[in-house]
């Protein structure tokens, strides 16, 4: 399952996914990547079982990739997983109560390493984070203050990266998990 960069406010529940990826690579069974702004997505009280790790190496449970953020991932089951969960970047991410049997560990990247290239004005994540918030004037806008005020506090500078609102300064919350 991939629910896109633009979706927001996805609730992925009460799913038995299993004996997925078996020819794949660099993905997981929820997969999604690349947005910092959007409403909050739950994943949660899903099983997800059987996933090897295979040839071709990077095969997840759940993955959130390239700064993926605002996401809560709790009370999940993960069996016989390779590795179940995986963060690669992303912020204000939560990762809470899950269970894991003969699975392989959680890998949570809080890594900055080419943030400050990737984030370049003109680069991929630089554009789309400025087009796809709706600016002031815009019939969207409240809604989406309203609906993601963290969003509006992020800030873009590459000069000032210890400010806490600043897009750079990774984190998530892992705690609670079997």
């Amino acid at each position: 399952i991939s629910f896109g960069p633009t979706n927001g406010d996805v609730v992925i529940e009460y799913n038995y996914f299993h004996h997925c990826m078996t020819n794949s690579a660099d993905g997981g069974v929820i997969h999604n990547g690349r947005d910092m702004i959007r409403p909050v997505n739950i994943i949660r009280y899903n099983i997800i079982s059987e996933i090897p790790a295979t040839l071709q190496g990077g095969t997840y449970g759940i993955y959130l990739d390239d700064y993926e953020a605002n996401n809560e991932i709790y009370g999940n089951i993960f069996y016989g997983v390779a590795t179940a969960i995986v963060t690669n970047r992303g912020r204000d991410n939560v990762i809470t109560d899950n269970t894991l049997i003969y699975s392989g560990s959680m890998f949570i990247n809080p890594g900055a390493n080419g943030l400050l290239d990737e984030w370049a004005p003109g680069s991929l994540y630089y554009d789309q984070f400025h087009s796809i918030l709706p600016k002031e004037g815009s019939p969207y806008y409240e809604i989406w203050k309203e609906k993601c005020p963290h969003a509006y506090k992020y800030d873009i500078d590459p000069a000032n990266t210890s400010n806490k609102n600043s897009i750079f300064l990774v984190s998530s919350t892992v705690k609670d998990n079997i």
